[in-house]
């Protein structure tokens, strides 16, 4: 997981949300005030407005067509789905619970996941809470008041990196009960995802053992320039610096791109770069090259 910030809000959902005769008014109308029940909605109603094309080409975008949770990218065979962050039909767990349906189309509480992270098996209608008794349950309450154990990764009050962290081989853990809960309703530590997850780690190890080996070689043919003592063997000095500067500037254009906000898992790498970077601090001289070319924030 890494933190979003979603883009603007779709005018069809303003639009829609605003209407009086709209699907969200419909709904609160029909749950709250004339008190029917989800089976008599289910025969005259059915939620749409959150799946108009338009909203799913924003989430799109705006989660760079990765799931919220896994940071998985979708492939060709694979679709992304609109995920309620809070569920609209039912909670499970809490049998009284209709759902959170006046935020069906509510812009904050709609993401974009991948089918395995959405289904009932993990995040599914899932959505935990510190307290149970400061529960919202209809569009009357506060929100504010409720606790929840999931985190969300476009709010902006939220630290993922607060919450979760990974080990250099790419496996996941929580350092907060909103981080463990995260990882196990949102299934992140499911098999198929942590040897995913396990490559990407591994390579960026590789990447910073190459610069590690290549600096101690360009150290070496520095020195032998500066002292000429090794010129009568045939070592080609000037070279041999030119191609490992080559090829530290290569590896660390890798690592770059491995932090794009494009890439698959970029939450994960981003720590873990941070770490490996900061493992070199000792090693004055590389730590600061490192420190100006990394494309790292937070570093």
């Amino acid at each position: 997981m890494i933190n979003v910030t979603k883009g603007t809000e779709p005018i069809y959902l303003i639009n829609q949300n605003a209407d009086k005769n709209g699907e969200k008014e419909r709904i609160i109308k029909f749950i709250e005030n004339e008190k029917k029940t989800w089976e008599d909605l289910k025969k005259v109603f059915s939620f749409s407005v959150y799946s108009n094309d338009s909203v799913k080409r924003q989430l799109k975008t705006d989660f760079h067509s990765k799931c919220a949770f896994c940071e998985g990218i979708f492939t060709q065979n694979s679709y992304g789905e609109v995920e309620h962050w809070r569920p609209k039909k039912g909670v499970t767990g809490n049998s009284k619970h209709k759902g959170y349906y006046w935020l069906a189309s509510d812009w904050n509480n709609l993401l974009w996941s991948c089918r395995v992270c959405n289904s009932t098996k993990y995040k599914g209608n899932h959505f935990p809470l510190k307290d149970i008794n400061k529960t919202c349950y209809d569009s009357k309450g506060k929100l504010a008041n409720e606790e929840p154990l999931l985190l969300n990764p476009c709010d902006p009050k939220v630290s993922i990196e607060n919450h979760i962290e990974f080990l250099h081989n790419g496996i996941i853990q929580g350092k907060t009960i909103e981080g463990d809960t995260s990882i196990k309703i949102y299934g992140l530590k499911r098999p198929d995802l942590q040897a995913e997850r396990y490559k990407h780690a591994i390579e960026l190890e590789r990447s910073f053992n190459q610069i590690k080996v290549a600096f101690q070689d360009l150290i070496f043919y520095l020195e032998c320039e500066r002292q000429s003592s090794l010129q009568s063997f045939g070592l080609n000095i000037k070279q041999n610096i030119k191609k490992k500067k080559k090829l530290i500037i290569e590896l660390i254009n890798i690592i770059n791109e491995r932090l794009s906000i494009k890439r698959e898992f970029v939450g994960m790498n981003q720590q873990l770069v941070r770490h490996h970077v900061n493992a070199l601090a000792k090693n004055k001289v590389l730590y600061k090259i490192l420190k100006s070319r990394i494309n790292l924030s937070l570093l």
